[in-house]
C-alpha cells in the first residue's frame, strides 16, 4: 500500500443548496472559465478528483469509466479495489467504482470547497472513445433499459417517444438510431435553452470532458487504454498497473449492427468527439489545443 497522507476529504461531499452555493461561488471567482452557473454546475459535476489532489479525471460515460476508476483507486491508494456493489440495476454487477463519493475518496469538483484551485495544482487528463462505436453501444444501451424496464433513461424514453421514437418497433433497428441521433442532436443543443443536460451516456463525448475547464495534461483514447494508464502512473510516481485492472471492461451489449448509412449523421453530431479522437495522444500535450465550440 502507497503511504497516502490524506486518503479521504475531510468534510461529506457538498450536496443540495451546499453545492449550488459553490457552482454560483466558482462562476463568479473564474468568469473568464465558467460562463455562468449552469455551465459550472455541466463541467464540474463530470471532472472527479481524489482528496490527496494528485490527479483530475474528467469521465466520460461508455468510455470505459468503470476501468478507470479502478485503476485511478490502485494507482492512488496502492491496492485494489475489492468492495463489490451490486443493486441489481442491469446485468453487470461492477458498479462500486463509480460510487466512491460515499466513501469520501472521491469527489466531484462541484462536492468541495477551493476545487479549481485544486484542479490547477493535478495531473488532469480523459479519455475519449471512437464516436461510431460509441454512438452504437449507446444506442444499445438505451434499447437495454426499455427491455428492462429499468428506471435509468426512462425520462429520456419517454421524451423519445413524444419526438417519434416507437418502443415497441425502434430498437435495435437501423430506423431506432437514426431517430435516437436526431434526439441526441437535439438535447445537446438545448444544453443553454431549456435547463435540461442530456444524459452523459450518449450526449457527445466533448460535453462530458469539460476540456475548456481541464485543460487535460493527456487525453487517450479506450483503444489505447493500457498504454495511457501506464503513462499516468508514471507521471504520479506510481508502478505500472497489472493487466487485469488496466484492461477495458466494456458493458456487453446484444451485437452491433454496422449502421453505416449514418455516417454522416454520425459525424455531424458527434463533429467534436471526431476531432478529440484524432488529436488524442499518449504523449503529454501543455499545449492542448481544445476544439473551437459554443458552451
Amino acid at each position: 500500500m502507497f503511504p497516502n497522507p490524506k486518503p479521504f476529504f475531510d468534510q461529506p461531499p457538498f450536496s443540495g443548496q451546499q453545492r449550488n452555493r459553490n457552482l454560483r461561488l466558482s462562476a463568479e471567482r473564474y468568469p473568464d472559465r465558467l460562463v455562468d452557473v449552469r455551465h459550472a454546475k455541466r463541467v464540474m459535476q463530470r471532472i472527479v478528483m481524489p482528496a490527496d489532489g494528485s490527479w483530475a479525471y474528467a469521465e466520460n460515460q461508455k468510455s470505459a469509466t468503470t476501468s478507470t476508476y479502478a485503476a485511478l483507486y490502485e494507482l492512488t491508494f496502492g491496492v485494489k479495489l475489492s468492495a463489490h456493489m451490486d443493486e441489481n440495476i442491469a446485468d453487470w454487477a461492477d458498479q462500486s467504482p463509480q460510487n466512491l463519493d460515499k466513501a469520501q475518496v472521491f469527489y466531484q469538483l462541484a462536492q468541495f470547497e477551493n476545487s479549481i484551485e485544486a484542479l490547477d495544482k493535478a495531473f488532469r487528463f480523459s479519455v475519449i472513445r471512437n464516436p461510431v462505436e460509441r454512438a452504437a453501444s449507446s444506442f444499445h444501451f438505451i434499447c437495454f433499459t426499455q427491455k428492462k424496464s429499468l428506471r435509468q433513461f426512462y425520462a429520456d424514453r419517454v421524451r423519445m417517444n413524444v419526438l417519434g421514437f416507437d418502443w415497441d418497433n425502434d430498437p435495435y433497428t437501423q430506423t431506432g438510431f437514426s431517430k435516437f441521433l436526431h434526439y441526441v442532436e437535439q438535447e445537446a443543443a438545448m444544453v443553454r435553452t431549456a435547463g435540461r443536460l442530456a444524459d452523459p451516456h450518449f450526449r457527445p463525448q466533448a460535453m462530458n470532458m469539460s476540456l475548456e475547464l481541464l485543460d487535460p495534461h493527456l487525453v487517450f483514447r479506450v483503444d489505447d487504454l493500457a498504454e495511457g494508464l501506464d503513462t499516468l502512473a508514471h507521471n504520479l510516481g506510481r508502478p505500472a498497473l497489472a493487466q487485469e485492472t488496466s484492461q477495458a471492461r466494456l458493458n456487453a451489449q446484444p451485437e452491433r449492427q454496422t449502421y453505416t448509412s449514418e455516417m454522416a449523421l454520425i459525424e455531424r453530431v458527434y463533429a467534436d468527439d471526431f476531432e478529440i479522437y484524432e488529436s488524442a495522444s499518449l504523449q503529454l500535450r501543455k499545449d492542448w489545443t481544445i476544439p473551437n465550440r459554443a458552451l
